[in-house]
């Protein structure tokens, strides 16, 4: 049974290049990095939270992650859980962009049997767990016809602090008084929405 989402993976073109973003702007502590020659990736652990964001940058330009844009999941159970640093910035849940999110939702829970989570009426839907690390399925037409994973959802209880590094580094974001929506470019080709408020 799926219990969370431990990781996320996101292909990147280098790690140092990365680290500007997700080490320096949003703060993610570094758990480890290594390479893993199998999988043709050099990886690193990124602590958000209860999860992790793992960056993985291609050694192996011919396939593996080099032939993936954007985002990979993977299924696996961690072979024993640490305890993570605090971070200034937690994962909240995966947008996934469907044909009919009602569908996409019906084989979510047949697979992983993973259950609902109460959202306001409407197409969307939600799975997951009471607390964090869920999935908002959404209409394809509301994430610019993005079907599959759309956007990474965050929270930072500290807000400011936050906007000003990714003022610093000219990160393209429009921000409100409790949000910050990132553009893809800024984040490794994956959309980021930043709150500062943790709901379903």
């Amino acid at each position: 049974m799926v219990k969370k989402i431990h990781h996320v993976g996101i292909a990147v073109e280098s790690l140092a290049k990365a680290y500007t973003f997700w080490r320096g702007a949003l703060g993610l502590p570094l758990l480890r990095e290594a390479e893993i020659a199998d999988q043709g990736v050099r990886a690193a652990l990124l602590a958000a939270g209860d999860s992790e964001i793992e960056l993985l940058e291609p050694t192996d330009k011919q396939g593996g992650v080099s032939a993936c844009a954007g985002v990979l999941v993977e299924l696996a159970t961690p072979a024993r859980e640490e305890e993570h640093p605090d971070s200034p910035v937690r994962f909240k849940r995966l947008v996934v962009g469907c044909r009919d999110p009602q569908e996409s939702t019906k084989s979510y829970q047949q697979l992983f049997a993973l259950p609902e989570v109460a959202v306001n009426d409407g197409p969307r839907s939600m799975l997951g767990w009471a607390g964090g690390g869920t999935l908002l399925m959404v209409p394809a037409s509301e994430v610019g016809g993005t079907l599959g994973m759309a956007a990474l959802s965050m929270v930072a209880p500290e807000l400011a602090p936050l906007a000003q590094r990714l003022v610093e580094i000219d990160a393209m974001m429009f921000s409100g008084a409790s949000e910050i929506t990132l553009k893809a470019e800024a984040g490794n080709n994956v959309h980021l929405h930043i709150s500062r408020y943790h709901f379903p």
